[in-house]
């Protein structure tokens, strides 16, 4: 099986916090700096109190099994990305961005989804505003052509400790629809 790297976004400073933002790829050094332009490309989307920091690090991990099998380490840590939508917000309300694939598993198609919350205040009907819609998607159309090679991972079973997929993410979609993330401590 193939290894693929992990790198990892923190965001901070909102009601919630923390909040953390996972990519998998098959270069961290290299796509890393392509992760702090996505989400500096949308920072007019966030509230200005949220802070998005990355780890100049990450796990290498064997796709099929899961296993950590070593680190990866950027030459330097990109800059912290803050928000500049202002300071009035929905906290458990936000954006999504749907990463398709081309790979089926289990009959059903491997997807990945990055949620954005909190995000930026929506139209007088109640949905998300045109600019910022066609903001998030042209930030996750460069971002899936970045040199790091993008990937949805299907993690493996937990007692067995097979199956594990990775597929490179061919395509980014993001509904006309706030998300509600329920795990976040509002």
């Amino acid at each position: 099986m193939a290894d693929i790297q992990r790198v990892r976004a923190h965001w901070t400073g909102f009601s919630g916090a923390p909040g953390l933002t996972t990519f998998y790829c098959s270069n961290g050094n290299s796509f890393l700096p392509d992760v702090r332009t996505f989400f500096n490309s949308i920072a007019g989307l966030l509230p200005s109190n949220v802070t998005i920091s990355f780890d100049p690090f990450g796990d290498i991990i064997d796709e099929g099994n899961g296993a950590l099998t070593g680190t990866w380490t950027a030459g330097s840590t990109p800059a912290v990305v803050t928000g500049s939508s202002g300071s009035v917000y929905q906290a458990p309300s936000g954006l999504l961005v749907n990463w398709q694939t081309g790979a089926v598993l289990n009959r059903r198609r491997l997807r990945g989804k990055t949620f954005l919350v909190p995000g930026p205040n929506g139209s007088a009907d109640g949905t998300p505003t045109t600019a910022n819609l066609t903001t998030l998607q042209t930030a996750a159309n460069t971002l899936i052509t970045s040199t790091g090679s993008m990937f949805v991972w299907h993690r493996p079973n937990s007692n067995t400790h097979t199956g594990g997929l990775s597929s490179t993410v061919t395509a980014a979609q993001v509904p006309d629809k706030f998300v509600i993330l329920r795990s976040r401590r509002d």
